[in-house]
């Protein structure tokens, strides 16, 4: 039997591969400025309705449930009674598409290109380092995302102009999780994202990667889904050190104020406890109401450790 068809398919697929490789490395603004902002939208909407959907069907006890006065699906209702699922959904268009987008091309495709040189080919050399440049960028990502994050809450003309458009949604679904103002975006988002890439001189594929990761993982931070097993293993909660999904809903329910905020970090815990705004307070009291409970990450270890 001729194997000439299967050949002639994998050589196809082969110079598709070179030729985007070719297209994305062909120009600064594309490789560090249109791809990145591309992959964030497709990766968002697509995990964002992916998770609605998942929302939607499943165990309602792999929901975060802080209290007994109503469901988590009644809290969503009423939470959109107050804002519009209409309303967060054009906010987040707006930042994603709108000129916000244009103003994170022009800035990642400025900055980046000073530092990275923009290489011959998007793929790393090894995946070794390929495992690394996604590590370091979600290390960095995350200290800069805490202090964007934690300065909002500390002043008060930054929280009355733009953190507190957010924290309007104190029940929070994937939707919700860009309704929030463009400087906001750019302090948690934008900023962080672009010094993780310059401080880490990531391989193209591996920014690419981290992007996508980051704000799917964005998105399912605001799921208000605990104890999925699938999705603790895709966004990597069930390691050391990560911040699980009830971390950042904690942060929504309990900190919609300006001051003395608790729960600033979104991918690691660890941040939280080292600058002293760490708390591992569980739904419904004392006891974790879904899914595995915080000493599964190693939060009520370094609770005991900073009491």
């Amino acid at each position: 039997m001729s194997t000439e068809p299967a050949v002639s398919l994998s050589a196809q697929l082969l110079r598709v591969v070179s030729d985007i490789d070719s297209w994305v490395v062909s120009s600064p603004t594309i490789a560090f400025g249109i791809l990145p902002v591309v992959i964030a939208t497709v990766g968002f909407l697509f995990t964002t309705i992916v998770l609605e959907a998942v929302v939607q069907h499943v165990d309602k006890k792999r929901l975060v449930q802080w209290t007994s006065d109503a469901t988590r699906d009644e809290m969503v209702r009423r939470q959109r009674a107050k804002v519009p699922l209409a309303t967060q959904v054009k906010d987040c268009l707006y930042n994603l598409i709108g000129p916000p987008a244009l103003v994170n091309i022009v800035t990642s495709a400025y900055l980046l290109p000073m530092v990275i040189v923009l290489p011959d080919t998007m793929l790393p050399a090894t995946w070794m380092q390929f495992a690394a440049d996604c590590v370091l960028m979600c290390i960095v990502n995350d200290f800069f995302l805490y202090w964007g994050h934690r300065i909002q809450h500390e002043n008060k003309w930054l929280w009355e102009n733009f953190h507190s458009l957010h924290h309007t949604i104190n029940t929070p679904t994937p939707w919700s999780t860009i309704y929030i103002h463009p400087v906001d975006a750019s302090l948690q988002g934008a900023i962080p994202i672009i010094t993780a890439a310059l401080a880490v001189q990531p391989s193209l594929l591996s920014f690419y990667a981290f992007v996508a990761f980051r704000v799917s993982e964005n998105a399912a931070n605001h799921s208000g889904l605990d104890g999925v097993t699938a999705l603790d293993v895709a966004f990597l909660k069930i390691l050391p050190l990560r911040a699980d999904f009830k971390h950042h809903d904690y942060h929504h329910r309990f900190s919609n104020y300006a001051g003395n905020a608790k729960n600033f970090g979104e991918g690691f815990w660890f941040w939280d406890w080292i600058f002293g705004s760490l708390s591992t307070r569980t739904p419904n009291g004392n006891t974790p109401t879904s899914g595995p409970s915080t000493a599964g990450n190693g939060m009520e270890l370094a609770e005991k450790k900073a009491a």
